[in-house]
């Protein structure tokens, strides 16, 4: 057929798909039909007209509806409003027993605290310790029954306290592991923990007193505990109830559900831990605002997680009954040209992250325990607190970090971190001049380890918000050849092209990190290491060096894997919002015509 007569004949249909691109609402049956006609248009023109305008036209054509469904599709803001206005809402439907049941076995555990100090007048002692319990009621006698809240400054306990409450959450939901045993636990030790907290101001004649400066922020804190409880349990009945799935399929999609549940409260936490900060410490501020920070608190517990779940429509909640997952599900083949969502990207971040670590975990072992070796031993020789250096666990990890009280420990640190770099890229870097990358990969690290010289107030917020931002420069590095200063800018440019993503991944990335990083460094691991210091050899001094050294390995061995995690969660998400941003995979199907092939 000649040029002239086939552009004759099907030009109607092509500007008809124009037409239809142009609508802010395409009919979608229309668009896949018209879409059809183009495809077959444009093989016959790649066959007869290769080197003709119409060839190119129809190449365009079809390239404008795909890079329209691609780069139109941004859907991270509205994804980010679905998760807090659908989503969790949903989920929280759906985990109405659970969080039921949470909710009813705190408030025993605190009946249980309550009872038990009323009828010991020393078991307040048992649970919050002789010190704790002194200095109350010092303060008490001093006329200052809460001047517990006012002794740090102000960002230290923000930070310090959205820490601890965020262990104790992880911790709570983590345990869900153990048929949801571990989670029950954890409820009753925080339940017991409160009640005879509560009861201890009680018998002293400041129950009033007490429960309007502690419930100001406590409202926030013990409920996202009670729901972190609820996620422990969501996990638990994957475990014991796999319906149709395999024990492991069912507990993957649990655990996903509970792990939104998680971020769903890490807000309230931040929240509960500025309120406790910055607000519980003003004990003189009239009682009538007290009671409407807690009735303001209590309103938005009840109304969010509670009471909103309930009001949502059921079309709504029907999309988010159950996640479905492949009974058979095929090997893991990773992609870098698809777009994933969040949930998307979560899951498959799991998935390499599973079929990955294996062939990581020998060179990470070494990589580890070399470390604190050379820890153990830089300390003997510097005359150090070797103890200080190699007992370290999770409460004290800013030991490493610690560059005021240990200078040399800045250098050691920059150099293990490159290190793990170029061990986690190894791959990439086989084959290449690796030396260049590595030493701008040395730069990087050395500029975010600036960091921990500054003060103490600010370091940890700093190192977690600029860690996400040296991942992706490293990525940009070791797959773009970029310099130092254009990875940082490029990392940045990424982050602010998709943030409401990157918050997203950010925030579930920190969460599983951590408790990849909890579950490595559990009570059972020490347990193992008490073990081996009873029946190694030597002296005691000699066996409390080796068993404090082989936990700082855990340790290390531990934020090695956690990092690990990190980095393949934030380069996914940077191929997401690549093929996003720029559809280089998609031009290159459709320059290969594998798509329109018949």
């Amino acid at each position: 057929m000649r040029e002239k007569r086939f552009i004759e004949k099907n030009a109607h249909y092509w500007k008809e798909f124009e037409s239809e691109l142009r609508k802010k609402k395409s009919e979608p049956k229309n668009l896949s039909k018209l879409f059809i006609q183009i495809s077959e248009d444009l093989s016959y023109a790649q066959t007869f007209y290769r080197h003709r305008s119409v060839r190119h036209y129809l190449n365009n054509l079809a390239q404008w509806l795909y890079l329209d469904i691609y780069r139109n599709k941004r859907y991270e803001t509205k994804a980010l409003l679905n998760f807090w206005t659908e989503e969790l809402p949903s989920i929280m439907y759906y985990a109405r027993m659970q969080l039921l049941w949470s909710f009813l076995f705190f408030a025993l555990s605190v009946s249980i605290g309550i009872l038990s100090s009323h009828e010991d007048g020393e078991f307040v002692r048992r649970i919050l310790g002789d010190h704790y319990i002194d200095m109350t009621i010092a303060n008490i006698e001093k006329g200052d029954p809460m001047a517990v809240y006012k002794k740090a400054n102000e960002m230290d306990m923000f930070m310090g306290i959205t820490l601890n409450n965020l262990l104790v959450a992880v911790r709570t939901f983590i345990l869900g592991f153990f048929a949801g045993i571990g989670s029950l636990a954890s409820l009753l030790s925080n339940g017991i923990m409160l009640g005879s907290f509560q009861y201890f101001f009680i018998e002293r004649g400041l129950f009033v007193e007490s429960f309007l400066t502690i419930w100001q922020h406590g409202t926030l804190e013990i409920s996202a505990i009670i729901i972190s409880g609820a996620a422990g349990l969501v996990l638990a009945r994957g475990l014991i109830l796999p319906r149709s799935y395999s024990r492991t399929q069912a507990l993957v999609m649990s655990a996903r559900r509970g792990v939104k549940i998680m971020i769903g409260i890490t807000p309230v936490f931040v929240i509960a831990a500025f309120i406790e900060g910055y607000i519980t410490r003003y004990t003189e501020m009239p009682d009538l605002v007290k009671i409407l920070v807690i009735v303001l608190s209590l309103a938005f517990i009840l109304g969010y997680y509670v009471i909103y779940p309930f009001r949502l429509p059921q079309t709504v909640k029907k999309k988010y009954r159950q996640e479905e997952m492949e009974l058979h599900a095929p090997k893991f083949e990773y992609d870098a040209t698809i777009l994933r969502d969040s949930p998307q990207l979560f899951a498959d971040t799991f998935r390499y992250f599973k079929a990955k670590v294996e062939s990581k975990i020998s060179r990470f072992l070494y990589l580890a325990f070399g470390y604190s070796v050379l820890l153990a031993l830089g300390a003997k020789v510097l005359g150090g607190d070797v103890y200080a250096l190699t007992h370290i666990q999770f409460d004290s990890i800013g030991t490493l970090v610690s560059y005021n009280d240990w200078p040399v420990m800045s250098g050691f640190n920059v150099i293990f971190m490159t290190l793990l770099f170029a061990l986690i890229f190894r791959e990439e870097l086989n084959g290449k001049s690796w030396l260049i990358p590595v030493l701008k990969i040395f730069v990087l690290v050395s500029l975010f380890h600036l960091i921990f010289w500054l003060p103490d107030d600010w370091v940890a917020l700093l190192a977690l918000i600029n860690l996400p931002v040296l991942i992706i420069s490293v990525h940009g590095i070791i797959f773009h050849k970029k310099g130092v200063l254009s990875s940082i800018g490029s990392a940045l440019n990424l982050i602010s092209f998709s943030a409401g993503k990157f918050v997203l991944v950010t925030l579930s990335s920190y969460l599983f990190g951590f408790m990849l990083f909890w579950l490595i460094t559990s009570p059972v691991m020490l347990f193992h290491l008490q073990i081996v210091n009873w029946n190694l050899p030597f002296s005691a001094e000699t066996n409390s060096f080796i068993t404090s050294s082989l936990g700082s390995g855990v340790m290390i061995l531990a934020l090695t894997i956690s990092i690990y995690y990190l980095t393949i969660s934030f380069s996914i998400f940077i191929d997401t919002v690549l093929e996003w941003r720029y559809a280089e995979g998609l031009k290159k199907r459709i320059e290969n015509m594998s798509i329109f092939s018949k």
